[in-house]
């Protein structure tokens, strides 16, 4: 299980996302952007299935588990 290194991968994006709804005027929806992901349901099958930035941990979840 990789939790920094889904935790970093997350964070970035986040803050890339956070970054352009700043510009696009929509800071709101910046600021909320996949807290979800964040949560227990979401973060540890994520942290699970982490490869090193190859894909997203869902898309090899979906192969392990169907």
């Amino acid at each position: 299980m990789n939790i920094l290194g889904h935790f970093q991968t997350v964070a970035r994006h986040r803050a890339l996302v956070m970054k352009h709804c700043f510009l696009a005027g929509i800071p709101h929806r910046g600021l909320v952007h996949d807290l979800s992901k964040f949560s227990p349901t979401e973060f540890l099958p994520g942290a699970r299935y982490y490869e090193e930035g190859k894909r997203s941990p869902n898309e090899r979840e979906r192969e392990v588990r169907g």
